[in-house]
């Protein structure tokens, strides 16, 4: 089956909160934040497989998507 969306789609979270993205499709994909990335959080690269946390500290939305899955889109909402 191939998964070609994020789950949740859309998350919401205190600040300081780490969040992981995590990935065990066996399909590669990546998380690429959209014009201004929360600072001191990487994009993760493209992977097949794996855990990916990310400390959000900084109030904000964050929208995302993969570079590989056109349509391939999430958001995560830090107050």
């Amino acid at each position: 089956m191939l998964t070609s969306s994020y789950t949740p789609t859309s998350l919401t979270v205190a600040k300081g909160t780490t969040v992981t993205f995590h990935n065990d499709s066996g399909i590669e994909h990546t998380v690429n934040f959209d014009g201004t990335r929360p600072p001191g959080v990487n994009d993760v690269g493209l992977n097949s497989s794996g855990d990916f946390p990310r400390v959000f500290n900084d109030a904000g939305t964050y929208n995302f998507h993969c570079t590989q899955h056109v349509g391939m889109t999430g958001k995560v909402v830090v107050n």
